[in-house]
Order: C-alpha cells, then structure tokens, then sequence
C-alpha cells in the first residue's frame, strides 16, 4: 500500500512536469533540507529539524508549503527568517499538502484516531475547515489540487484515489484496487 501510495505522487509529478515549461523548479525534501531542482542542478534551499513529508510550492509567490510532525509550516525558499507555521494547534498526523494558487488555500490531509480528514485553510492559517471526515477516507494521504478544473485529488491506506471539488462536494473514487 505504502508503495501506491508513492506511486501516486510520482505520477503526480510527472503529470505535472509535463504539463510546465522546461525551465521550471521542482522541489522535494531531503533529511534535514527542502531542495530545488532547476537546471540539472540540485540546491538546498530551506533546512528543516526534520525529513518534511509532503510539501507543496505557491506558484504566485513561490513559498513552499510542508508538514512536519504535527504541523504545517511555510517559508520562502533562502530566507530562513521567513520560515513560520501555518497550522500548529489541532493537528493529529498530516500526511499531504496542496496548494491551491488560484484561490490563496492550502489543502491537507490529516490521520485522526478512527477517520481521516481532507481540511482546506487560507494560506495564512486562517479560516480552516473540515471538508471531508469519515472512516471512508481512513488515513487520507498525499493530495494534489487542480485549481485549474475546480477538483482536488487524494489517496488512501486502501489505495483508492479519490476526487471531489475544491469546496469538498461530490467525492467519488477514481482509482479503486482491482478485486
């Protein structure tokens, strides 16, 4: 499971690497770094006190968005003065972030006790709610927002992707285990 999981994000990745411009940055996290990949060359450009688990970038303003231990931080990549939280209370496991640079969101999953949660805040932290919370979406992981059509995307321990409008209506699973 945990392999579809990954999976997922690296055909997330790939999606979204074709669909952009060559000269484009890809960020992904290290042990201790958020780095960047921009022409074949890897830099580090946030340290962190640990491995981040999901992270997204705002494309508007190019800050970086990551979740660590029980907490979802931001900052702008070389300023180390810029690093904040945006969510810090409340948090039970999250396990993806998401950006939506259109309407200025940051989208997460969160592992509750016995349900899994998809939670959209403002990228200040501001104004959070829950979308969705069942034990249907158990341990909710990566999520990827499509802005563009108006959907986000996420997966579960079950390996099922799912897809429901940015305002967390209508989920449908998209992908489900054969069998």
């Amino acid at each position: 499971m945990v392999f579809l999981k990954r999976l997922f994000c690296c055909v997330l990745v790939v999606i979204l690497l074709k669909a952009v411009p060559v000269e484009s940055t890809l960020y992904f996290a290290n042990q201790s770094t958020i780095d960047k990949l921009e022409n074949n060359k890897v830099t580090a450009v946030i340290h962190v006190e640990s491995s981040p688990l999901a992270l997204d970038c705002n494309s508007c303003d190019d800050r970086i968005y990551w979740t660590i231990g029980k907490e979802i931080k931001r900052g702008y990549p070389n300023v180390p003065s810029s690093i904040e939280s945006v969510i810090s209370l409340g948090l039970h496991d999250p396990k993806g972030v998401a950006v939506d640079w259109r309407g200025n969101n940051v989208y997460f999953t969160d592992q509750l006790a016995s349900s899994g949660s998809v939670e959209v805040t403002s990228c200040d932290g501001k104004y959070r709610r829950v979308l969705l919370r069942d034990n249907e979406y158990l341990d909710a992981g990566p999520i990827a927002a499509d802005p563009i059509n108006g959907y986000i995307f996420f997966a579960d321990v079950r390996c099922c992707i799912w897809r429901a409008e940015m305002d967390g209506k209508n989920p449908m699973k998209v992908v489900s285990p054969a069998g």
